[in-house]
């Protein structure tokens, strides 16, 4: 499977991506609206909406919401999740396949999604559908390493059954990557970014089914990761059966030339 095809793995585990993949923090999303100049009536653009997790922290505030996702299963989820906004749109395609609207979007944003894009296409398009002087953002959560016992008995499993996998963490959601992807293009002022430290506490059951919506672990042969779930499953539970894990959510954002 090449990394085209692994971007679309997610929809295969929809209900379990809604369920388990964390939010963002609301001062992100204070700080995004300010950081654009939103205001009721303003157009967005989002890039892979996912089941509509970042979506829905900016629905019902009067903005005018185009959420694209290209996968069917994820895109109802969305569409279940903001269909109290009467403004939100969502529509199941690729943002490479859609066919752009110039120069409308005072935000184009991607969360989680954006390293996903064509890198000959994200940073074009996203700049003919902004406004001049519009807003690109780009924002994840990335988990820290954790309790030395624990994550030391995790990365054993890993070690015994994917060792590729033994590296927690989403290493394109670092600013240093988000800022390199905004500034590969002339159309855009320089990047800047904030983080957002915060935590999360989770049962073995329910870090096993986060693992599920990670696409290196679904690409897995389903032997192979039913084994390595069952030790990472058996490994929290020995430490008492919860597992805390601090992250840092990464906005990067640049203003459109």
């Amino acid at each position: 499977m090449n990394e085209r095809q692994q971007r679309f793995v997610f929809d295969d585990v929809a209900e379990l991506y809604a369920r388990r993949r964390p939010s963002y923090p609301s001062q992100l999303v204070d700080d995004l609206i300010a950081i654009a100049g939103l205001r009721a009536g303003s157009r967005l653009l989002e890039i892979g909406c996912g089941p509509g997790t970042a979506s829905a922290l900016l629905a019902g505030r009067g903005f005018e919401l185009l959420c694209l996702e290209p996968g069917p299963r994820l895109a109802d989820l969305a569409r279940r999740r903001l269909q109290d906004d009467p403004h939100a749109v969502v529509v199941t395609t690729t943002f490479e396949e859609w066919s752009v609207e110039a120069e409308v979007f005072d935000l184009v944003y991607a969360a989680q999604s954006f390293h996903w894009i064509d890198a000959s296409v994200r940073l074009v398009k996203s700049a003919q559908a902004l406004k001049p002087g519009g807003t690109l953002a780009i924002f994840g959560n990335r988990p820290l390493p954790g309790a030395a016992e624990v994550d030391a008995d995790i990365q054993k499993a890993y070690a015994k059954h994917a060792p590729p996998l033994a590296t927690r963490g989403d290493l394109s959601n670092t600013r240093e990557n988000f800022a390199a992807m905004l500034e590969q293009s002339p159309l855009f002022q320089p990047a800047q970014w904030r983080e957002y430290p915060w935590y999360i506490e989770y049962t073995a059951e329910a870090y096993v089914e986060l693992l599920q919506t990670h696409s290196d672990h679904q690409m897995l042969p389903v032997a192979q990761r039913t084994q390595l779930l069952e030790a990472i499953g058996a490994a929290i539970i020995r430490h008492g059966g919860r597992l805390a894990i601090d992250h840092v959510t990464v906005l990067c954002w640049a203003q459109r030339k």
